[in-house]
């Protein structure tokens, strides 16, 4: 992927999945909006750059590109869901279906362009 690829995908990613965070942590489990897009942004700031800077590129020559995106994808929703509990400590289920919503989102967008 190349940097300008990188950088486009970060963002999009950013644009979607940040408000649907903010938006849901306030909704669902009464957290401040400020803080709730802080926590988007910072869960897909760690995730986003391992994956696809470092997971997929590692998995892509064994296994193809289709199947490393869909082990990140598999992955990388719990794995913000768990950042988000050790964090702010609110309903598990709750941050994992949010987690699951978000990363869809931004996945599915992704996938149109």
């Amino acid at each position: 992927m190349s940097v300008g690829g990188y950088l486009w995908s970060l963002g999009l990613t950013l644009l979607i999945e940040a408000p649907v965070y903010a938006a849901g942590l306030a909704g669902l489990l009464g957290v401040r909006v400020l803080p709730g897009l802080v926590a988007g942004v910072t869960v897909n700031l760690i995730t986003h750059p391992l994956s696809f800077l470092l997971i997929v590129p590692a998995l892509q020559p064994r296994i193809g590109y289709w199947p490393a995106l869909a082990v990140v994808e598999l992955s990388v929703w719990p794995a913000e869901a768990l950042m988000l509990y050790a964090w702010l400590r609110r309903d598990p289920g709750t941050l994992l279906g949010l987690s699951f919503v978000a990363n869809g989102l931004s996945l599915g967008i992704g996938l149109l362009r």
